[in-house]
């Protein structure tokens, strides 16, 4: 899969090319590393909205949707990012009615940002 074949409403590719510009040589260290972290804690957060979800809990949700919607954004997963922004107004709002649906989305969204992500960790370590 290459970057000109990915629909940037899912990866923005842009977001990773500004940490090159700004790391200059180290840049595929860094972004390996952020992209680790990213993969490394994504489910955590993920889970923790779910589990909000079944507690009924809008403060926690929200806080986990804020906090995934904030990281997606950075690296450049946007339609994690997007979902996570809703999730997170649900929250807000102290309702989590719609609140599955989106979940659901955001567990699609999240693997099929994992498997871009693998992909450009190894370009990323192949440099």
């Amino acid at each position: 899969m290459t970057e000109t074949s990915i629909d940037p409403t899912i990866f923005d590719p842009t977001a990773l090319d500004s940490f090159r510009q700004l790391a200059g040589e180290h840049a595929s260290l860094i972004i390996a590393d952020l992209l680790k972290t990213f993969l490394e804690d994504t489910p955590s957060r993920v889970n923790k909205m779910t589990e909000a979800l079944q507690d009924n809990d809008p403060e926690v949700f929200n806080d986990a949707a804020h906090a995934l919607k904030s990281a997606s954004a950075t690296l450049g997963a946007m339609q994690l990012s997007n979902l996570c922004a809703q999730a997170e107004a649900l929250g807000r709002s102290g309702s989590l009615a719609g609140a599955p649906e989106i979940v659901a989305h955001i567990h699609q969204a999240y693997e099929t940002i994992c498997r871009i992500f693998e992909t450009q960790l190894a370009a990323a370590t192949e440099a």
